[in-house]
């Protein structure tokens, strides 16, 4: 394999890539993954939801060696790192050093979610909300190298076969679902040997140094609760309604439309349960880290 880095972006964040028409771009990279607070108890599109999420970052400790000291979750017997991103300052950008030896868009991409497929009443982000530290606290601004699609969910080291297939909640074919989806976007940086964390108005923060050949980590807005709405043998990803709210919807009100335990109008992303289990997690606990968190492109 050669040499670089990779870097995965997971979790609530709406993701916007250079080219992408009426799509929020920070001026400091050519590439935006705007992070979604979720910071409930909440109603949300009529829907009550107590998701909270943290922004962390994840990697094997034989494959980084941080330029200082930070705090992991884990103990020193683990061999992951996870540490939490501030999102005190609005703006991080993230580099890679060399630049990368290709820039590219890769046709996995069709493998992540758009936010305006899934329910075709959404018609625009609301620009008020972007930058706004209730609804988006921080934005991650990153360098273009070759980006496509993680793997397709659940991942193959789960054991689960083949990935599972996404409906809408209404059940209607449109915008290419049912389809396969991956839960990450993938960065590659060919070449690279160092990742360089900056606040993007110049001060340094972090600097992780590849230890291998090939290094990997993942940034994550990862759910500290995780809710499925299981409706009539269906697991109906109800996380989604957080980015919804961040929408001008084609509704009486411009708001989004309602989702809730009586009415559920908000078309969201559902997958078939199979003789009980649930769908939306490869595990029997349905655990943050297990769980389909998928960020959207807009």
């Amino acid at each position: 394999m050669a040499a670089g880095i990779d870097v995965f972006f997971t979790g609530l964040m709406l993701i916007c890539l250079d080219g992408q028409a009426n799509c929020p771009i920070e001026r400091y990279y050519p590439n935006t993954a705007w992070i979604v607070k979720a910071d409930g108890p909440r109603r949300i599109c009529g829907w009550d939801d107590s998701t909270k999420t943290t922004l962390v970052m994840r990697f094997l400790r034989s494959e980084f060696m941080p330029s200082k000291a930070i705090t992991c979750e884990e103990d020193d017997a683990n061999p992951n790192c996870t540490s939490v991103i501030p999102t005190t300052q609005s703006n991080i950008c993230v580099y890679p050093a060399p630049d990368p030896d290709e820039q590219r868009l890769e046709s996995s991409l069709q493998w992540l979610p758009r936010i305006s497929e899934i329910d075709g009443r959404f018609k625009a982000v609301r620009l008020e909300h972007i930058g706004d530290p209730s609804y988006t606290p921080v934005s991650i601004n990153f360098a273009t190298g070759v980006i496509g699609a993680g793997e397709k969910w659940p991942p193959a080291n789960a054991g689960l076969g083949p990935p599972k297939l996404w409906l809408r909640s209404d059940m209607k074919a449109a915008d290419n679902l049912p389809r396969e989806l991956s839960d990450r976007l993938q960065v590659s940086y060919g070449g690279a040997t160092q990742l360089h964390f900056t606040y993007c108005d110049g001060r340094p923060w972090l600097t992780l140094m590849a230890k291998t050949p090939r290094a990997s980590l993942t940034i994550r807005n990862r759910a500290e609760t995780f809710i499925i709405d299981r409706y009539n043998g269906y697991d109906n990803l109800s996380n989604l309604l957080w980015y919804y709210r961040l929408g001008i919807w084609d509704t009486t009100y411009g708001s989004c439309p309602e989702y809730s335990v009586d009415r559920r109008d908000a078309v969201i992303l559902r997958c078939r349960r199979d003789n009980g289990r649930a769908c939306a997690c490869y595990d029997d606990n349905c655990n943050r880290e297990s769980t389909f968190w998928p960020p959207l492109l807009r």
